[in-house]
């Protein structure tokens, strides 16, 4: 066996600390290969020199590699494409040169003896020995290590050629060769050439140990800055200690093709895992693209902390060497630069920043930038910098950002020219990817809470569920669940949820404004949503649910506004509480639903009428005629105004209100939406009703389904209201032509008030349809107006007709008038 020391420092001229992390440095990384290459060889004896490792493998297996083969013999991901090409171990690492051997145990037919057992454990704890002195400043200066990873050597060679049946001369010559390379290592003194600048010869010197001890360094370093920044001011508040304990292994991404203008296409392929996403050999920068609240942070920070955790055997990190951290929304660095000295103090203060830099830059370093979409002035020129200098290096740069401002990135990537390739984060859609976040969100509660938990999971409506596809609106609705009383249940329908979604995008915009510096963003934040409460007042007195472009840029304007109000730096944030609250659909926005449009309206107005004496029908913006979305509005505006802190405000406003509701067309169902919310409030649950019981109008069969729905409801039967003799009856206004609704005998049967019969429409048609089902009725018929033809339905009406009945009957019966005996 030939093999050489290579050392390229000069020994001499470092200290006692620096002499012990090279000579170990040295061991690790040129005798312990040049030994592994040597076992791997004795195990695969057979070998032509002239065949790939994987041709080898297949011939010792004698069949072609499967799938499973594959998974089961290669344990590291740039392994496969490795031993396809391959036909020596020259260029092998540790890492590879373990995996190689890992695959040449698995085929050997002696797997299972002790003494290749042993052999195998020898070569693992090499590399588990190799593995600790690069990754741990400790063993790095530890100065029995060297003398350790001789003696593991030694044992390795000895085990090896038991196993492998090599001669003992040519293990011999094996263990020579160690304690001669070894030896060299420790006692050489290699004096650096005289240069004539000494100044530039001693920095020289200590760029070349960078490439050593600070390569640990730098790993050190960055380890104890990230652990600090990277703890998070959470959303909400949990046991859970960090949000990355959520992450779970799932699909979360679907490749991006960009199309015309840079804007991201629909998906070209399967879903892809984190393993996929850092994999791509040809594009330097990768964009991670999500809504906010999608878990990009969250992945960027996880990345971040397997990489500093010794979890290096993660085989999508294991090719890179050092792992930078970069937020957007910081304001304290405007070049890479700054960046490097705010995280390497020290170093950058023994070496100077801008050598750290081109360090870094010469390793195969990945930056993670979170949160391009918080860029600002300082900002936008560090990302310029790193992108730049990045170009024709080995280093990658992942960046995470908003659909919104995909296209804007893109074409700055492009004009310096880098490739890239963009990933979609896919929302948690699958029902059991769900529960895998929730039982990750419970695992520190009992057995007994998650089960809870997840009952309480299973019994939402579907529609609601998916409101909640994001790991951010997963935690809210994790809290909300958990509580002793929540406010979505099994009979929550979807158009009840648009306060939570309300308060989690509070929230989100809460925190996305606190990371930009902003003093007040609990006020901010709020007065940002009422901003796009009024832009959908005038989109619901429109009749509008989509949001163009030009109408995306007037509602940012309004935002920017109010951000001045607020001394902040408007241009740079004006669209973050739209790209919270609004979904992108094509090239349109639009809200997440019908209701939570309706909801933020109300949030306006409530806000209008509490601190302004302008009148309802000014801020609505609406001239008074029935209409479905308006009267859903003013439902959400009372509800808000029932509550202890706006009751003043109701109590002034409710004639307005009451007037607002009845020329929206308000029927008995809307005051019973109304009722709902009264809560202890007596005065309101009193003008409710009345108006409930004016507006009960009976018209066709969705009608009549509501109604048999409520006269059927314990819960919400009111007999009291049903028998006030001051208050008006049911009226039905039906075509007797058709026939009567599948509900028709259950609303006779339990209705015990007052109903008024209206025939009218087809006056010449028979109601004897609809008047044979109240042979068995408890209420009174105050009015009617049909036409009859069977006398049997006429001696039924005589029973039920009120003494003060108002009749208008046109018969079609063949008896004579005189003889109906009405």
């Amino acid at each position: 066996m030939d093999f050489v020391n290579k050392i390229e420092v000069g020994i001499s001229k470092l200290s006692e600390k620096d002499e012990i992390v090279s000579r170990n440095t040295i061991t690790v990384t040129q005798l312990v290969p040049d030994v592994l290459r040597q076992v791997v060889a004795w195990a695969s004896p057979d070998k032509d020199d002239a065949e790939t490792y994987e041709q080898y493998i297949q011939r010792k297996l004698n069949r072609p590699l499967t799938k499973n083969d594959w998974k089961r013999l290669i344990n590291h991901k740039d392994m496969k494409k490795v031993i396809e090409v391959n036909t020596n171990s020259a260029d092998f690492d540790v890492t590879l040169l373990f995996s190689l051997m890992c695959a040449f145990h698995e085929i050997s037919p002696r797997k299972d003896s002790k003494e290749e057992q042993e052999a195998f454990a020898s070569f693992k704890r090499i590399k588990v020995l190799r593995n600790k002195i690069m990754h741990n400043t400790s063993d790095l200066k530890d100065q029995g290590k060297v003398e350790e990873i001789k003696t593991a050597l030694i044992q390795l060679v000895t085990k090896s050629s038991i196993t492998y049946e090599v001669s003992e001369s040519d293990a011999n010559k094996v263990h020579e060769e160690i304690k001669k390379r070894i030896d060299q290592i420790v006692t050489t003194k290699v004096m650096p050439q005289v240069e004539d600048n000494q100044v530039k010869k001693e920095k020289k010197e200590k760029l070349g140990h960078v490439k050593t001890q600070n390569l640990i360094e730098l790993k050190r370093a960055c380890r104890e800055y990230f652990n600090c920044i990277l703890k998070e001011n959470r959303l909400f508040v949990t046991k859970i200690p960090q949000s990355t304990d959520l992450f779970h292994g799932m699909d979360i991404f679907e490749n991006v093709k960009f199309g015309e203008h840079n804007k991201p296409e629909s998906p070209i392929s399967q879903p892809v895992d984190s393993r996929q996403l850092l994999s791509l050999e040809q594009e330097q920068v990768v964009i991670l693209i999500g809504a906010p609240g999608c878990g990009k942070t969250t992945l960027i920070k996880n990345l971040t902390l397997q990489f500093y955790k010794a979890e290096r055997n993660k085989d999508y990190l294991s090719k890179f060497q050092l792992l930078i951290y970069y937020d957007c929304s910081d304001r304290t660095a405007t070049s890479l630069e700054d960046v490097v000295e705010h995280c390497l103090r020290k170093l950058c203060h023994e070496l100077g920043a801008s050598e750290i830099v081109q360090e870094i830059l010469s390793l195969k370093t990945l930056f993670l930038v979170k949160g391009s979409d918080d860029l600002n002035r300082d900002s936008s020129r560090v990302l310029e910098d790193l992108l730049r200098k990045v170009q024709f290096t080995d280093c990658k740069v992942l960046i995470s950002t908003i659909s919104q401002k995909e296209p804007e990135l893109s074409t700055r990537i492009k004009k310096i020219g880098l490739k890239e390739n963009g990933f979609r984060m896919k929302p948690i859609e699958n029902l059991n990817d769900q529960k895998t976040f929730l039982r990750n969100y419970s695992r520190t509660h009992t057995e007994d809470k998650k089960k809870e938990l997840l009952e309480k999971f299973n019994e939402l409506n579907k529609n609601v569920r998916d409101c909640f596809q994001s790991p951010a609106s997963l935690q809210y609705l994790c809290q909300e669940l958990q509580k002793n009383k929540p406010r979505l249940g099994k009979t929550t329908q979807v158009t009840e949820v648009a306060p939570d979604l309300h308060l989690l995008y509070r929230k989100l915009l809460e925190c996305k404004l606190q990371r930009q510096g902003i003093f007040n963003c609990k006020r901010l934040s709020d007065d940002l949503l009422v901003v796009i409460g009024e832009f959908a007042v005038q989109q619901i007195h429109g009749q509008m649910n989509t949001i163009s472009e030009e109408q995306l840029s007037r509602l940012e304007r309004l935002c920017r506004q109010e951000l001045k109000n607020y001394d902040a730096a408007g241009s740079a944030l004006a669209h973050l509480a739209a790209d919270i609250v609004l979904i992108k659909k094509g090239n349109t926005r639009s809200f997440q639903h019908e209701s939570v449009q309706e909801y933020f309206a109300a949030k306006y107005i409530v806000r209008r009428l509490c601190d302004m004496r302008e009148t309802l029908e000014s801020i609505m913006m609406w001239r008074p005629k029935p209409m479905t979305r308006m009267r859903n509005v003013l439902v959400w505006v009372i509800k808000e105004l029932s509550s202890e802190e706006h009751k003043t405000s109701l109590n002034y406003r409710w004639e307005e209100l009451r007037q607002a509701m009845q020329k929206a067309g308000a029927d008995f169902d809307t005051w019973t939406e109304v009722l709902k919310s009264c809560g202890d409030n007596k005065k309101l649950k009193e003008a409710v009703e009345k108006e409930r019981s004016v507006a009960w109008l009976l018209e066709n069969e969705d009608d009549a389904k509501r109604m048999a729905r409520f006269l059927t409801d314990d819960e919400r039967r009111m007999a009291r209201f049903l028998t006030d003799d001051d208050r008006k009856a049911i009226r039905v206004n039906l075509d007797p032509a058709t026939a009567p609704p599948a509900e028709w005998g259950s609303i006779i049967e339990n209705f015990t008030g007052k109903i008024e019969l209206d025939f009218s429409r087809k006056i010449d048609s028979p109601c004897d349809a609809y008047l044979s089902h109240f042979n068995k009725a408890k209420c009174q018929v105050t009015y009617f107006n049909g036409c009859i033809q069977d006398k049997k339905n006429m001696d039924i009406l005589k029973t039920v007709a009120a003494p003060t009945c108002k009749l208008e009957i046109m018969l079609k019966a063949s008896e004579p008038v005189d003889q109906l005996n009405i």
